[in-house]
């Protein structure tokens, strides 16, 4: 009897369905697993920026705390830049035109902290001024001695470090 090998039956067509449906299967479960790894250390990067800022921020502040009462003198000057202490003895701007004091503490000079900090200082813009620019990091003024620098990258939740002026604590904050 004659037999042709090339006619295609039911069972061919099934058997090239159910491959299909396996290659697209392990295909899919591949890309889950991939985007899984990588999903989790991206979410973290936020928090590990904010944390590395806000631990140079406080070193810092405590390093010219610390250098100011050694010195007894109400300023240090450090890497061109000249910061004025409060009367705690923390830094509280880096102008000679604004007062050191507690009570004359604004967001001017909050943003003059964090531009002298750092080198090269992340992007930044005060609050007042309605973030017209993109930027990393939003600068305002709470209680009238906490400066606070806030993660202005979309995220859910809030993302931030506060500078007590009066005493020098640094409080990262992740909401």
């Amino acid at each position: 009897m004659y037999e042709n090998r090339y006619i295609k039956t039911s069972d061919s067509h099934r058997s090239r369905t159910y491959e299909f449906f396996l290659v697209l299967a392990v295909i899919g479960f591949i890309i889950y697993m991939g985007i899984n790894y990588y999903l989790s250390p991206m979410g973290k990067t936020k928090e590990s920026m904010l944390e590395f800022h806000a631990g140079i921020f406080s070193r810092m502040m405590s390093n010219l705390n610390a250098y100011g009462a050694s010195v007894n003198k109400n300023y240090v000057n450090i890497n061109g830049h000249t910061f004025f202490l409060n009367e705690n003895g923390w830094p509280a701007n880096t102008h000679e035109g604004f007062s050191p004091l507690l009570e004359n503490q604004t967001e001017d000079e909050c943003q003059q902290l964090w531009l002298s900090v750092f080198r090269n200082p992340p992007s930044n813009e005060i609050s007042k001024n309605r973030y017209i620019k993109k930027v990393d990091y939003i600068i305002s003024l709470n209680e009238k001695v906490i400066c606070r620098y806030q993660l202005a990258r979309r995220q859910e939740g809030s993302f931030f470090f506060d500078y007590d002026v009066s005493n020098g604590v640094v409080k990262v904050i992740m909401q």
